[in-house]
């Protein structure tokens, strides 16, 4: 491949994925509008027609957020990537009397701490001004700034861990074999579990504070619906989400003997003992489907596809021709990974989502069937809808590209059928 071939290749699926997703963005838009007061049979009654326009204008400022913080992302990453800059850029980190290693951590690091100082104004506004309209924000200033540099000093320690273990490995090298690729997906699985093993131990921690449900009726119920399914955990914890929103949810986290739930306070405070157990007996659902295997081993196939992909194009001087730099791992991988990740991705977006929303409707009927009645969790939804503002008329291409759960009127539906 000529490396002005590869050059275009690389815009007009970029240019693509803009248009399709602009498109997407404007007729759900309109959609959102159209629809605004039609309430779906399955929860007539359950709001009129003022609540529903709430719900509906809720969403549709989150819409016009997202195209607008979609916009300038995009903007952002054409201006640095196919202009001058990202030569520019290379040739100033290359020049500087370092290590490779250094070299390679500095060029990363520097983009993903800009790409964080620029997201902050996004991320101020959405709490503070449409989140707070909604009455959803529960942030202080001073706790906003503190969950966000914790994110930062999150992102800059994985990135050292992560990156400075494949840039010593790979890092002055020009071409590659298969046993590179094995030992990269090597790495990649034993990363994949280590990091789900350390999410109940380290990362959520690291944002919240878990304290153990305490003692009573709902934690004697949870221990014997856990028991029930045969599942191991090592404690029930409640996350102190209610001093950063209003949204309520609940999860389980780690992997093996390590699987920790944990429930927002939220969801203990405002929802009954029959709906947080409905919630819970939904999320061991996952666990009993092999939900978590099979998502694990999509990670697996996709990570292996990219290695072959990203190893291929590393070797290649097309690569770095197309856009005049030395061929230099660390900025050959930069480029790699947004054709992969943030292009070739968004084609197969429709398929993962198409398959994540069958997993939950397998996860909705695993509740159905261990608490013995769909009514608990159907009370949960019908809640949501009401507290969450969750969007129940999402135009049907929008959906079908990228939700990863089926919309709650159409869950209520197959619950009830």
């Amino acid at each position: 491949m000529s490396s002005l071939l590869f050059l275009h290749l690389f815009l007009g699926l970029f240019g693509l994925k803009i248009l399709i997703k602009l498109v997407l963005n404007l007729l759900n838009l309109i959609h959102l509008k159209r629809k605004a007061g039609q309430i779906p049979g399955p929860i007539a009654g359950l709001v009129d027609h003022s609540q529903l326009r709430r719900i509906d204008s809720y969403n549709a400022d989150k819409m016009c957020f997202q195209t607008i913080v979609f916009l300038a992302d995009t903007l952002l990453l054409l201006g640095f990537l196919f202009t001058p800059l990202y030569a520019g850029y290379t040739g100033w980190v290359q020049s500087l009397p370092w290590p490779g290693l250094a070299k390679g951590l500095l060029f990363f690091l520097l983009i993903n701490w800009t790409l964080w100082a620029l997201e902050l104004p996004f991320s101020f506004y959405f709490h503070f001004v449409i989140e707070s309209r909604y009455g959803f924000n529960k942030y202080s200033p001073g706790e906003w700034w503190t969950d966000n540099l914790k994110s930062w000093l999150m992102n800059t320690v994985l990135t050292v861990v992560v990156l400075g273990l494949i840039l010593a490995l790979w890092g002055d090298r020009t071409a590659f074999t298969v046993t590179d690729i094995l030992v990269g997906w090597g790495i990649i699985f034993g990363l994949t579990v280590l990091f789900m093993y350390l999410v109940p131990v380290l990362f959520i921690p690291f944002f919240y504070k878990l304290t153990p449900l305490p003692d009573g009726p709902l934690k004697e119920r949870i221990t014997a619906l856990v028991g029930q399914t045969g599942f191991t955990i090592r404690g029930i914890f409640m996350a102190d989400e209610s001093r950063k929103s209003g949204h309520a949810n609940a999860q389980f986290a780690g992997f093996g003997r390590n699987k920790t739930i944990i429930l927002f306070d939220n969801l203990v405070d405002h929802y009954t003992d029959e709906e947080i157990l409905a919630v819970l007996a939904h999320e061991i659902g996952h666990g009993k489907k092999k939900h978590l295997l099979k998502l694990m081993l999509m990670v697996l196939v996709e990570s292996l596809l990219f290695l072959v992909f990203a190893f291929y194009l590393l070797t290649a001087d097309f690569t770095f021709q197309a856009f005049a730099i030395p061929k230099l791992f660390y900025s050959g991988l930069f480029i790699t990974y947004v054709f992969f990740f943030d292009v070739l991705s968004f084609y197969i977006m429709p398929f993962s989502s198409r398959f994540s929303r069958k997993l939950e409707y397998e996860a909705d009927a695993f509740s159905r069937k261990l608490i013995g009645t769909a009514g608990p969790l159907v009370s949960v939804f019908k809640k949501f809808i009401v507290n969450e503002l969750d969007n129940i008329n999402p135009h049907p291409l929008y959906e079908a590209f990228y939700y990863s759960h089926p919309t709650l009127w159409k869950r209520i539906k197959a619950l009830e059928s």
